[in-house]
């Protein structure tokens, strides 16, 4: 029984892996609003009835997708260790890179509008805020240790992923930068406006 049980897990989560695969395929290309259960399961062969033996919603799956990319992305980052510059660096290449290589990062990109919503799925928020939360970790880390100067850091992480959601919606993998390339500069524009001494860290918000 218990063997049956496992493999029937297993075929569960395969199952709803294939459905959020899809999901992000039908978000990117269609955008959250106008994309449906109903194309999303004919993807992969399942009817909207099907569907909602894996998940509950269209809004489940987008607060699903959103929660990975932004949890890669984190991941990504954390193999750096070292000064909070260094620790900021791989966070916006790592955002920069998933955000353009995956099809997660282009659901992201592509709907930054739905997901800033002031009545978006209460999901949706947390799972932004905590991405958020992450960089002004990083920037607020930064000031007390001199290396970045005293700034309003909430209005800088909106700037900031203001950027880096853009990215995967105009980026060409044949344009005249490499996307190794736009990393760095798109580091290197960051770290310039964050750069100078500290004045009063604490005043950061």
């Amino acid at each position: 029984m218990a063997v049956t049980d496992g493999r029937q897990a297993r075929r569960h989560e395969l199952r709803r892996e294939m459905i959020l695969r899809a999901a992000a395929e039908e978000f990117a290309l269609q955008g959250f609003v106008n994309a449906t259960l109903d194309r999303i399961g004919e993807r992969i062969g399942l009817s909207k009835a099907s569907l909602y033996y894996y998940v509950n919603s269209k809004e489940e799956l987008l607060a699903v997708i959103l929660e990975q990319v932004t949890s890669r992305i984190a991941e990504e980052a954390a193999q750096v260790e070292g000064s909070a510059e260094e620790r900021l660096r791989a966070f916006v290449r790592a955002h920069v890179t998933v955000g353009a290589t995956s099809v997660e990062g282009q659901v992201l990109g592509e709907n930054v509008n739905v997901l800033l919503d002031r009545e978006a799925h209460e999901r949706f928020a947390r799972a932004r805020q905590k991405h958020e939360q992450r960089l002004a970790a990083l920037i607020h880390e930064g000031v007390e240790a001199g290396e970045f100067r005293s700034l309003p850091v909430g209005p800088a992480v909106k700037l900031m992923f203001g950027a880096l959601n853009s990215i995967p919606v105009w980026f060409r993998p044949d344009g005249r930068l490499t996307l190794e390339q736009l990393a760095d500069e798109v580091v290197g524009w960051m770290l310039e406006g964050l750069a100078g001494p500290p004045t009063d860290p604490h005043s950061t918000t």
